[in-house]
């Protein structure tokens, strides 16, 4: 049985008669939803890779990079500081001449100018590696701008603060332990010996002998 028009919509019903529908409010279409959501997976990607890349970044090139020179200095010092220290007060006049003659063979001058050109080259070279792993960095910010700016346009509610504290969170834990790793596994790793290497030095001498 169809109601009395109420003194709200009476004047619809007289100037129109039309009966009465229920409100309905238009449906979020499914696409909408699709494309808001693969946004916002691209954008939490993208947050992830700039926090590592700016992790791995710093951690590697100011903490990892010295420490493996550091490392590759103290194997080589093995021989070269007894050899500096011991030179002044223990060699002979023979041995220093010898050691002259060494010296005046190889051409020393050659020597440090070819160096020096090696240094150069390899700390421009990394210094390009610098580079592109700041581009890492760089190009996952510009993909968060971009996506935050159309989340902006599209007027959509996301839970910023929630993401970049979570994702800050991650990062924090993740660069603890590859320091934590690092100092009590990586660092303490034991390389080949001095013992090893003079085995190798001198049986390769031995070869050449016989």
């Amino acid at each position: 049985m169809k109601r009395p028009p109420s003194y709200s919509d009476s004047f619809i019903v007289l100037h129109n008669d039309t009966r009465l529908e229920p409100l309905f409010l238009p449906e979020v279409k499914e696409e909408t939803h699709y494309v808001r959501e693969s946004v916002l997976f691209i954008f939490k990607g993208s947050l992830h890779v700039l926090f590592i890349s700016v992790f791995e970044t710093t951690f590697y090139f100011l903490y990892v990079n010295r420490s493996e020179n550091a490392g590759i200095l103290n194997t080589i010092n093995t021989y070269y500081q007894p050899l500096v220290q011991g030179c002044r007060y223990n060699w002979t006049n023979t041995t220093r001449w010898l050691l002259n003659e060494f010296i005046h063979e190889i051409n020393l001058s050659a020597i440090d100018l070819a160096g020096s050109k090696a240094a150069l080259a390899r700390q421009t070279y990394n210094n390009g590696l610098l580079i592109w792993s700041s581009l890492y960095s760089i190009i996952a910010a510009c993909i968060c701008l971009f996506v935050v700016a159309v989340a902006h346009i599209r007027a959509w509610k996301v839970p910023w603060r929630h993401i970049f504290l979570e994702n800050l969170l991650f990062i924090i834990v993740l660069a603890s332990y590859e320091f934590f790793f690092f100092e009590t596994i990586i660092y303490k790793y034991v390389t080949i010996s001095t013992p090893e290497l003079n085995e190798y030095i001198v049986d390769g001498l031995a070869s050449c002998s016989g």
